[in-house]
């Protein structure tokens, strides 16, 4: 794995934990973001 798509894949799931934190909506079971920003959401209470 070169570094760029490390460093891609890590914004983007800080991203992901961003958006959870900031709407704490309902995770779509369907959708792996959805359900990972609802995971993290829990630990920015």
């Amino acid at each position: 794995m070169s570094l760029p798509t490390y460093y891609l894949q890590v914004n983007i799931g800080l991203a992901a934990v961003i958006i959870g934190c900031i709407t704490k909506m309902e995770a779509r079971k369907t959708s792996w973001f959805n359900r990972q920003a609802e995971i993290y959401s829990a630990h920015c209470i």
